[in-house]
């Protein structure tokens, strides 16, 4: 009985525990966005799956297809494919510093150094 008691109190705490991965995000027409993408390793380059990046992009959505697919191109409209909505993540500004081809090393330079430069007061 003790046993029932106990696995009864989790089911309520895991039913009353917040769900992390509901999102309320719609894409919509011309949203750039981020595409997951299945890294592989390549032990000739040395290359390791596991510090890969998950996701590539940014996309554009040029089309949505109802329920829960988006046909994505790329910047100059040349049609990639048809993705399903779990394989599509919302993309803003603030993850071009963490997207290869998307670095701007003179904006991080100077955040850098006011960060480091001490402020004169």
């Amino acid at each position: 009985m003790l046993a029932y008691l106990t696995l009864k109190k989790k089911a309520m705490k895991r039913t009353r525990r917040k769900q992390l991965g509901s999102t309320k995000w719609e894409p919509e027409l011309n949203d750039e966005v981020l595409l997951k993408c299945q890294p592989t390793s390549d032990a000739a380059l040395g290359i390791t799956a596991k510090f890969m990046r998950p996701f590539g992009g940014p996309w554009v959505i040029t089309k949505i297809i109802p329920p829960s697919c988006y046909k994505i191109s790329d910047k100059e409209g040349k049609i990639r494919a048809v993705f399903l909505n779990r394989w599509v993540m919302a993309w803003y500004q603030g993850l071009a510093s963490i997207i290869p081809g998307r670095e701007r090393p003179e904006e991080t330079y100077n955040m850098l150094q006011d960060f480091i430069s001490p402020v004169d007061n």
